[in-house]
């Protein structure tokens, strides 16, 4: 279970038996309170990076960064 967070980690620990869940917010991102709702149900804030990305890019950046750490 993962969030796109600014404050998230750039290094992802997928297994590849591991089923995803990946949850993305709008373009300005998670409120706190959101952020803290995520956490409290085990999702991990991942970063996509130091740019700001449409909710659309954001989807296939994370699941390519997704991919990437089970294929490595």
């Amino acid at each position: 279970r993962y969030y796109c967070s600014e404050n998230g980690s750039r290094f992802i620990m997928a297994d590849e038996a591991e089923e995803v869940s990946l949850a993305i917010g709008c373009e300005g991102g998670f409120s706190q309170v959101e952020e803290e709702l995520l956490v409290k149900h085990n999702f991990v804030p991942i970063s996509l990076g130091t740019r700001r990305l449409r909710t659309e890019t954001a989807v296939a950046v994370a699941i390519s960064r997704i991919l990437h750490s089970v294929e490595t």
